[in-house]
């Protein structure tokens, strides 16, 4: 690998590790900030929540500017926004504040997520870019994997707050790495108009389907109507727009780039919430303390990390829809075993279950990324990246939403410190259940996209 790619390769994964460190770590203080601000269930979930919505809706957006006007630029503001979002959040005197400070973080997620993976793509040389996409892929279940561990550890010895204060650190190291990378970076920027309009009716689209999944009241409805019509008025729109904001020709006789892509979807959308679930699980209904609570989910994201980078590398020989497909196979098996935990489970036993969904991740991310972005040209990188983490992101989106549904009809509206243990621990099997079934769908969706290789 030359030297160029090594430091390109350096500046992208220290973010790579960043942005799921914040999303496991918060996990673990969801409690103790419930505790401080008498949050109930379903509006803690929004901490988790607020990131992810405000990153769904900017990163198609984002990803089709960045491509116009020069990926490291964005790349750069998204380092130093999601600094100036920790510190809001880590100084936040209410829950609302909090919210808020988690919206910002969440636009600066989506400058990183939208243009992180197409710089990999865009200035590797192919012949190693499953290796980095590996590489970049370890980084992300590093910061998973240390994320529930130092989480515990940070909020069980100096409070909750400390989590954003380390994030700030790390931020500020990868803003500094990144204007160095990009001192010998050229871009060559487009001089097409972007595409305003079609930006606006996808987020309104992306806005209202989010907000009919996480809602049970009647909105839900004309939420969802809203979002079909939407989708139906952006999808005419785009096809006639010269430069679309989003290009759905990708989608139109690129089968391998669909099924992918829709796998990311479900994988996320049907593992994502497992963290927030065994949070909940073993500090509340176990009593376990925040640190121990990390220590025990740390095998998880560390089976992930190991075994991405050798996956990862395994794409560049064989066929990444091969390695993708077993891997979210090996995931929906372990999904099946969370259904059946109770109170008194031997804590072992979801443990060794962790393990394998670790395992299974580690086999389908890297390889399912390969997958989709050697689907399309160079020019497509983009809008290719931006398509894929919009596709992950959602997911986790709808996993946070199947979540808070569960918890709201299990256990209402009430304080999480008051509710009832055995209703939590029915709202979790009862979203593992969910989850099982959309890990079989994603295995399906998956076998599809290497099903169709010879047809790209």
């Amino acid at each position: 690998m030359r030297h160029e790619d090594k430091l390109i390769l350096s500046a992208t994964t220290i973010t790579a590790f960043l942005t799921p460190f914040m999303g496991s770590s918060i996990n673990l203080a969801i409690p103790e900030i419930g505790a401080e601000f008498s949050g109930s269930v379903v509006l803690l979930s929004w901490i988790v929540s607020a990131y992810l919505l405000t990153s769904a809706l900017f990163i198609v957006p984002i990803g089709r500017y960045a491509d116009m006007r020069g990926r490291w630029r964005i790349f750069e503001c998204g380092s130093l926004f999601f600094a100036l979002s920790a510190f809001i959040c880590m100084l936040a005197p209410s829950i609302q504040i909090l919210i808020l400070g988690r919206i910002i973080q969440g636009i600066a997620g989506a400058m990183i997520y939208a243009t992180s993976i197409a710089i990999i793509a865009v200035h590797i040389q192919r012949e190693h870019r499953g290796y980095a996409l590996g590489i970049n892929v370890a980084c992300v279940y590093l910061g998973t994997t240390l994320g529930p561990f130092l989480g515990g550890t940070l909020t069980e010895c100096f409070g909750w707050r400390s989590i954003f204060l380390f994030t700030i650190i790390i931020a500020t190291i990868a803003l500094i790495n990144t204007l160095h990378v990009a001192k010998g970076i050229r871009e060559e920027k487009g001089t097409e108009k972007y595409d305003t309009c079609g930006a606006i009716i996808y987020a309104a689209m992306i806005l209202a389907a989010m907000l009919a999944v996480s809602t049970e009241s009647r909105a839900s409805i004309p939420l969802f109507i809203a979002a079909a019509i939407l989708f139906a008025v952006f999808y005419v729109y785009e096809l006639r727009h010269d430069n679309p904001v989003f290009q759905i020709r990708l989608f139109k006789g690129n089968k391998r780039f669909t099924y992918a892509n829709l796998a990311a979807l479900i994988n996320y959308s049907s593992t994502f919430a497992i963290g927030f679930f065994f949070s909940i699980y073993l500090q509340t209904v176990r009593g376990f303390d925040p640190m121990i609570s990390g220590m025990l989910l740390i095998s998880q994201p560390l089976f992930q990390m190991i075994f991405s980078v050798y996956v990862g590398k395994l794409s560049d020989r064989y066929d990444s829809g091969m390695l993708a497909a077993f891997g979210m196979g090996l995931i929906t098996v372990s999904l099946s075993t969370f259904i059946f935990i109770t109170a008194d489970t031997p804590i072992w036993m979801p443990m060794i279950a962790l393990c394998f969904t670790g395992i299974g991740y580690g086999c389908f991310s890297a390889p399912n990324t390969h997958t989709v972005m050697d689907s399309v040209d160079d020019t497509s990188s983009g809008v290719a990246s931006g398509v894929l983490s919009t596709m992950r992101v959602s997911g986790m989106m709808i996993s946070m939403a199947l979540a808070s549904l569960v918890f709201s009809i299990g256990v209402g509206s009430a304080v999480l410190a008051d509710a009832d243990r055995g209703a939590l621990v029915s709202s979790i099997n009862l979203g593992f259940t969910l989850f099982l079934f959309l890990g079989i769908i994603g295995t399906c969706a998956s076998l599809a996209a290497y099903k169709s290789r010879k047809r790209v």
